[in-house]
């Protein structure tokens, strides 16, 4: 109870965070006026032993045309409570199910992995959209620091995979746990077992048995 508690408070600070004084140089940026904290898996480990998964963003153009996403995201932005949070954890890991960043990448990692989905956290590196993915590599590290660190060290966990080269390698060298980058295809559209260079990422990752301890 009490990891919920803290975790709805900075879920609701970040979903908040465009209309913070205080980064508005990052806020200017975004595209959406509705930011995307993540979601934390019902099954997710609080002993520091959990998987993280951590994302560029979460797309481009505006706002999230999903009306129950949107409701979630209204709802966290305008209250820490459980039950806000939980909502959001709920609609967001049920709608990245279809993804096919998840579909076609993180699931067969997973999977060949033994880890179960239900047991992994998500969150963004930048919490809100974009006009041009480009632009994002001017800006991961200063929300890193800013933001999604602090998703991360409540977190506490004992892994994170980076999804995508281009948000990997600026990211990884800030993170102070042990850390893997997976190869991404042009729109996660190629099933990983169709892309060498993705197949190899998966298996390089997998047969690390030091990274799963």
């Amino acid at each position: 109870m009490a990891f919920r508690i803290e975790a709805a408070k900075v879920w609701h600070w970040v979903a908040n965070v465009s209309r913070n004084p205080e980064f508005a140089d990052l806020a200017a940026q975004a595209t959406a006026t509705l930011l995307h904290p993540g979601f934390v898996g019902p099954d997710y480990p609080i002993d520091g032993t959990g998987t993280l998964i951590i994302g560029m963003n979460p797309g481009g153009g505006t706002d999230t045309p999903n009306h129950a996403e949107r409701q979630t995201l209204f709802d966290i932005r305008a209250t820490d409570s459980l039950a806000a949070y939980d909502r959001v954890n709920q609609v967001a890991a049920e709608l990245f199910a279809s993804w096919p960043i998840w579909r076609n990448n993180l699931l067969p990692l997973l999977k060949g992995a033994g880890v179960a989905p239900a047991s992994v956290s998500y969150i963004h590196a930048v919490p809100f959209r974009v006009s041009d993915n480009a632009m994002l590599s001017g800006i991961y590290a200063s929300a890193w620091k800013r933001v999604s660190s602090r998703q991360a060290a409540l977190l506490n966990p004992g892994r994170i995979i980076l999804a995508g080269k281009t948000a990997g390698k600026k990211l990884q060298p800030l993170i102070p746990i042990k850390s893997k980058i997976v190869t991404r295809s042009i729109g996660d559209n190629q099933l990983a077992e169709r892309s060498l260079k993705i197949a190899q990422s998966h298996a390089e990752i997998i047969a690390d048995k030091a990274f799963w301890k």
